[in-house]
């Protein structure tokens, strides 16, 4: 079943996240500036979707040369490893799954929600935003591409 978050969530297309990151990118701390960026262009939400969609999956994987461990429901807490903020993830995990539940919106704002989720990972991790807002957006992005369920399911170390 999809949750209302889920719902807000997959009404944003690609550019609509990427103008999101890019507007936010100067309060994100300068650490993990360019890796949020950078994690944004290995899991593109176009391709998940195209994905998801896609029937003939083998002649996908052919036709884009696909190789190794490239989906992102298989790395979930892994894919962004390579974030400083990513010793934040059980507790923006957390944030998540808690704004999954509490989430009663029609619409929403995901600049809003991204610092709204920052700001509730810092409190919880006596850190602060700019350190917590890349793997926030990260980490609603990951939620956008596989699900609610697949997030809870496995469980952040």
């Amino acid at each position: 079943m999809t949750t209302k978050f889920e719902t807000f969530l997959n009404t944003l297309d690609e550019k609509d996240w990427l103008n999101v990151v890019d507007e936010l990118s100067a309060n994100i701390h300068a650490v993990d500036r360019d890796a949020t960026q950078i994690w944004f262009r290995f899991f593109p939400l176009t391709f998940s979707r195209y994905w998801q969609n896609v029937e003939d999956k083998e002649l996908a994987i052919q036709k884009f040369a696909l190789q190794g461990n490239w989906e992102l429901k298989d790395q979930i807490d892994s894919s962004h490893n390579f974030l400083c903020g990513h010793r934040f993830w059980k507790e923006t995990k957390k944030a998540i799954e808690q704004r999954i539940e509490s989430f009663d919106a029609v619409n929403g704002d995901l600049v809003i929600e991204a610092k709204q989720l920052a700001q509730n990972v810092a409190n919880d991790t006596k850190s602060n935003v700019p350190l917590t807002l890349g793997i926030s957006l990260v980490g609603l992005m990951t939620l956008a591409q596989v699900g609610a369920e697949a997030l809870k399911r496995q469980k952040a170390k």
